[in-house]
C-alpha cells in the first residue's frame, strides 16, 4: 500500500507557504520551476509512491504560486526565496537536504547551495543552472508583458520554439497564457518575474559558482534554450557533471522519467560520500 502524502503550511517571514511530504530518511526538497508550477507538479510526474523510497520526500510550492502566499511586491521574491528553503528545513527540523529544482526551481537551488551550503547535501540542477543576461531579460519582457495585461503566451512561445520551428500562431499563444494564467494570481507572477528581471539577486556571480563545493548535477534536453547556461558551470563549478539528453526540451514526461532515474543514482552516491 503506498503510503499517504502529508499536506501542510507554514509561516515564512509572514508569508504562509504549502509543502506535501512523504516518507522518512535523508530529506530531498523539490522545487518546482515558476508561472504555474506547484508541489502538486511532482506528485502527477510520479516522484512520490515509490521511486525515492527510503527518503523524506518534501515538494514544495514557491511563494507566489500554487496554495502558497503571494506577495505582490517584488521585493518579496529573489533572495527571499531562498530563504525559504532554510526555513522550510528549519520548520521541520532538518539540518540537511538535498534539493531537486527544475528550471526557475534550479535557479533557487542554486542560489541556495551558494549562500547555504551548510544546509545543502547537494543539488539536481533540472532545465536550468547559472543564469546569463540573456535568461534576466526574459524575465523582464516577462514582467512586462504581464503589466501590460498580455499575459505571458507570446514571449514564452518565442523563448522555447526551436530554431527551425514557425513563429508561433495566435492560438498557440493563447493557449500557452490559458494553461500557465489561469486561476493564477497574475500580479504575484509580474512580481516573481519583476525581482528577477531587475534585481537579479538568484543570479550567482563567477566567484560564487567557482565556489561551489556541494555536489551538483545538472540535466536536461538537447532542445532546452537554457542548456547554454548548464553548460556554462562545466569546468567553473568544481563538483559538477552535466547529463543531456537527446530527443527533449525544458519538460514533458520524458524529460521527468529521465530526471527521476538520474536522481535515484546520484542522491545515494552523494550519500555514501558524506558517510
Amino acid at each position: 500500500m503506498t503510503e499517504s502524502i502529508n499536506e501542510a503550511f507554514f509561516d515564512s517571514n509572514g508569508v504562509p507557504l504549502h509543502y506535501v511530504e512523504q516518507g522518512d530518511g535523508p530529506a530531498i526538497v523539490l522545487l518546482h520551476g515558476g508561472l504555474a508550477g506547484s508541489a502538486r507538479g511532482w506528485v502527477n510526474n510520479g516522484y512520490f509512491g515509490g521511486p525515492f523510497a527510503g527518503y523524506r520526500l518534501i515538494a514544495m510550492d514557491c511563494r507566489g504560486h500554487g496554495q502558497s502566499g503571494k506577495p505582490h511586491d517584488p521585493s518579496a521574491y529573489g533572495l527571499e526565496m531562498v530563504e525559504d528553503i532554510v526555513r522550510l528545513l528549519d520548520h521541520l527540523g532538518i539540518a540537511k537536504a538535498h534539493l531537486i529544482g527544475h528550471s526557475m526551481g534550479a535557479e533557487i537551488a542554486l542560489k541556495t547551495a551558494a549562500v547555504h551550503p551548510e544546509r545543502v547535501g547537494s543539488a539536481v540542477l533540472a532545465g536550468s543552472g547559472w543564469s546569463d543576461p540573456m535568461v534576466r531579460q526574459l524575465w523582464a519582457d516577462l514582467a512586462d508583458s504581464l503589466d501590460r495585461g498580455e499575459g505571458v503566451g507570446r514571449v514564452l512561445c518565442e523563448w522555447w520554439k526551436r530554431p527551425d520551428d514557425p513563429p508561433p500562431t495566435e492560438e498557440q499563444i493563447q493557449q500557452m497564457d490559458e494553461r500557465l494564467l489561469t486561476g493564477n494570481d497574475q500580479q504575484a507572477f509580474a512580481a516573481v518575474c519583476r525581482n528577477y528581471g531587475d534585481s537579479g539577486e538568484l543570479f550567482l556571480s563567477e566567484e560564487e559558482v567557482r565556489g561551489l563545493h556541494v555536489p551538483l548535477l545538472g540535466f536536461t534536453g538537447e532542445f532546452d534554450p537554457e542548456l547554454a547556461m548548464l553548460k556554462s558551470m562545466e569546468g567553473v563549478a568544481p563538483d559538477f557533471r552535466l547529463v543531456v539528453i537527446e530527443g527533449v526540451g525544458h519538460g514533458g514526461p520524458e524529460f521527468h522519467a529521465a530526471l527521476k532515474e538520474l536522481a535515484v543514482q546520484f542522491i545515494p552516491e552523494v550519500e555514501a560520500r558524506m558517510t
